[in-house]
């Protein structure tokens, strides 16, 4: 069972997208991912499994979900390692 810590606590595999995202950057930049990722996944397990089994994140998330900016990219990959 795998757990990551976020810069508000820690996530655990069921932790809601939103959640998440909240626990990433609480000032809720990366909320503009939130739709994006809910038509694909319900749970942050779900997002790990497709892209970060490896200990790291895809770059085909960044793709996948439009992630363009620098620091958006830079929290979720600090969120994965």
């Amino acid at each position: 069972s795998w757990q990551r810590s976020g810069g508000r606590g820690v996530t655990s595999p069921a932790t809601p997208l939103q959640e998440w995202l909240l626990e990433l950057d609480s000032v809720g930049f990366l909320m503009e991912y939130h739709r994006c990722l809910q038509k694909q996944f319900s749970s942050v397990s779900q997002v790990v499994e497709r892209y970060a089994l490896k200990g790291s994140l895809d770059q085909r998330f960044f793709v996948d979900f439009g992630v363009l900016k620098l620091g958006h990219r830079r929290l979720f990959e600090k969120w994965c390692r």
